[in-house]
């Protein structure tokens, strides 16, 4: 069954009245126009894919162009045949406005994405029968979402016309709000992070990486805590909506360790239930705290790029605001939307569409994610961005990586236990280093490193 069968989803009044224009006394103008909006493929009709490809070609070859250029240039296009002369002609005598050149083409645009939907939504309506053998109504709800998503909405605004005083002026606007204090990034906490970094900022893909036990969820924990509970509020006085997915860790534990970090509280001592007096003092005071955040923990097992963004839209929904941090936990224990030859180019996919979740909701993610087991088979076990599993596209999609490492995991004596080093192996915007911290792992946290410690002003200067 075809979506709305028997009724085509196509303007003939727009297209005609744009190849109208194309006939008419300024051809270019409106090619140039109409081109912000649409390409010949978004055209329904056979003449008005013929007359925009013969337009593009024809304004690339530069010279004047009038109606007899572009009617014999039409007439060489492939897929031309004499049955088409007739509603060309028709066509290219159509009235048109010069003035409402734009709204025609995104009136096209439109029908275009409405035909895309209609052919997707009848691709997911076969698959429906497959619901309980392997398919979840979730899963086709992601679908659902994805392809909304996928076929968003035409820009209206092109950047590319502004000024160079537009965009002074906005660099300025930007600089004040940064003054005033109302533009305020995402931060660990930890300064020596904050300090090279600088603030976590919307559209960046930040990646978390380490080998089991140094810390990654720890740290994306730590981030989502404190933008949730010190973040600024906005306009109406609400804290920063941060939005967790955990299918490793089940929400419990992850509350658990929001607790022992913040708090203070030994993590052992909360989950075996065995707090000490001062203990329960400070969790009533983490309660206080942490109860007016905005933090929401999704610990589902199953989770796809297209589950994620429906949810956070979901999200954005129900809570009419906007999601301010993204962190995922992590990238290895997501699937891909579909299906892939192999797990490389489904963890690409993945990376991918991160980073795309990154701009289209306008935060920062935070996907933490697994090494290569190659460095346990170095002398130095500290880690590089090409030790990321499935590297590739992870480095190429990330705009900083963070990579954990903890002498102590692998040298119980060390001299350095208590010390972790936050190595930056990638960053666009900052510098690339080590950013050394104090492990405290009975609080589930990484802190400041105190000053003199481990003589690492030194070691870390540059």
């Amino acid at each position: 069954m075809t979506p709305l069968a028997g009724e085509p989803i196509y303007s003939r009044e727009s297209e005609y009245a744009l190849i109208g224009a194309f006939f008419g006394d300024r051809p270019v103008d409106a090619y140039n126009r109409a081109a912000l909006h649409i390409t010949a493929e978004d055209f329904h009709t056979a003449e008005g894919r013929l007359t925009f490809r013969a337009m593009q070609a024809l304004v690339q070859a530069g010279g004047a162009i009038d109606d007899v250029l572009l009617a014999n240039r039409i007439a060489g296009e492939q897929g031309f045949h004499d049955s088409l002369r007739e509603t060309l002609q028709q066509a290219a005598a159509t009235p048109y406005a010069m003035s409402n050149v734009d709204q025609y083409a995104r009136v096209i645009a439109e029908k275009s994405k409405g035909r895309q939907l209609a052919k997707q939504i009848e691709e997911i309506q076969r698959t429906l029968p497959q619901i309980g053998s392997g398919l979840t109504p979730m899963d086709v709800g992601a679908k659902l979402q994805a392809t909304a998503m996928g076929v968003g909405t035409t820009a209206t605004h092109i950047e590319l016309l502004d000024n160079a005083q537009t965009n002074l002026r906005r660099m300025v606007e930007h600089l004040q709000r940064k003054q005033e204090g109302t533009v305020r990034g995402v931060r660990s906490g930890i300064n020596n992070l904050d300090e090279r970094i600088g603030d976590l900022e919307p559209g960046q893909l930040v990646i978390v990486a380490g080998r089991p036990g140094m810390g990654k969820t720890v740290l994306g924990m730590q981030y989502a805590d404190n933008h949730g509970m010190f973040g600024d509020p906005d306009e109406q006085g609400r804290l920063p909506l941060v939005a967790v997915f955990s299918a490793e860790m089940e929400l419990v534990k992850l509350v658990m360790r929001s607790a022992s970090a913040a708090g203070r509280i030994d993590y052992h001592r909360i989950k075996k239930g065995t707090l000490i007096d001062e203990e329960y003092d400070r969790l009533t005071t983490f309660f206080a705290r942490y109860e007016p955040t905005n933090i929401r923990i999704d610990s589902a097992a199953a989770l796809t790029p297209a589950t994620l963004q429906s949810k956070v839209r979901m999200l954005e929904q129900q809570t009419g605001q906007k999601v301010s941090l993204i962190v995922v936990d992590y990238l290895q224990l997501m699937q891909g939307d579909d299906t892939a030859e192999n797990r490389a180019l489904e963890i690409s996919e993945i990376s991918r569409k991160l980073k795309g979740t990154a701009k289209d909701f306008g935060c920062p993610v935070i996907a933490l994610s697994q090494l290569n087991r190659s460095v346990e088979q170095r002398a130095d076990k500290r880690p590089v961005p090409s030790d990321l599993r499935e590297s590739g596209a992870i480095e190429q999609d990330a705009d900083i990586i963070i990579l954990l490492y903890r002498d102590e995991v692998y040298n119980p004596d060390s001299d350095y236990k208590g010390m972790a080093e936050i190595i930056i192996g990638k960053a666009r915007e900052g510098g690339v280093g080590t950013a050394p911290a104090q492990w405290l792992g009975e609080y589930q946290r990484f802190d400041n490193m105190p000053e003199g410690a481990y003589g690492y002003e030194s070691k870390y200067a540059n």
